[in-house]
């Protein structure tokens, strides 16, 4: 493998060629309940209001654009940025103020939908729509599909990303690494967060003037990995999912540049 001739640069050009808009899942599609004290409502979320006593009423209530939800009869509030649990209580205690005989019920009927940004050394990069209930790995699996010629793609990333180093910058221009290997290979969740609307993925390219690995033969796993610092060559094989119950370890040959 020709190192110093492979290119692997981003083009800007590419992602406006590739850019693409998607659902990346099917709404509704949860790994488990919302957490209240964690969901951060926005624009195009829906709350369902029940009202059971004297007056019998049930409706959605949409979060508009401008963050607002207008409750019918009660007035307009502004719950965009506030966390699901608060925005239930803002709801709740003025419609308790209107109808002081009924019993309030509010939830979270409808989730929205939002944009997020795919990029780096990806091979479908693009504009993707998400939920709040999407992780990192769901736009990386659904971009898959994406991707040219998808029945011969089993990944979205290039041979050239790095997933051990995948930076995600917010709209507050606030920003986190996350080794995503780690949850493919050990289930580790704080490695796969959740997505905010407006999230920046960038897959950086393997750094050469780092530690790297090049692994060739007659195997299915070829290419070029970043070494992690202090790995040994068990950890490293097993990371990258290259052990299996039929691998010889005694036939692996190691080649060391002197760089």
């Amino acid at each position: 493998m020709d190192i110093q001739n492979q290119k692997y640069e981003f083009s800007l050009e590419k992602f406006y060629q590739n850019r693409s808009i998607i659902r990346t899942i099917s709404p509704q599609v949860l790994e488990s309940e919302l957490q209240t004290e964690k969901y951060i409502i926005g624009p195009g979320d829906i709350f369902k209001v029940s009202i059971f006593g004297e007056v019998e009423n049930e409706f959605e209530a949409p979060v508009l654009p401008e963050g607002n939800v207008l409750i019918p009869t009660v007035g307009v509030f502004h719950v965009s940025g506030k966390l699901l649990k608060n925005a239930k209580e803002i709801i709740s205690q003025a419609l308790k103020n209107n109808y002081l005989k009924a019993e309030i019920a509010v939830s979270l009927s409808g989730l929205r939908k939002f944009r997020v940004y795919f990029t780096g050394e990806v091979k479908a990069p693009g504009t993707y729509f998400a939920q709040g209930s999407d992780r990192l790995s769901d736009i990386i699996e659904v971009s898959v599909v994406e991707a040219k010629q998808p029945d011969e793609v089993t990944s979205s990333l290039s041979d050239w990303a790095d997933d051990t180093n995948i930076k995600i910058t917010h709209k507050d221009s606030t920003f986190e690494y996350y080794d995503l290997s780690r949850f493919y290979r050990h289930g580790d969740k704080s490695q796969n967060p959740n997505l905010k609307g407006g999230d920046i993925i960038f897959v950086p390219a393997i750094d050469l003037k780092k530690s790297y690995v090049i692994i060739e033969g007659n195997v299915g796993f070829q290419g070029i990995y970043a070494l992690k610092k202090s790995e040994t060559l068990f950890d490293f094989l097993t990371r990258v999912s290259a052990l299996s119950k039929k691998s010889n370890l005694e036939n692996i040959i190691i080649e060391r540049s002197q760089n």
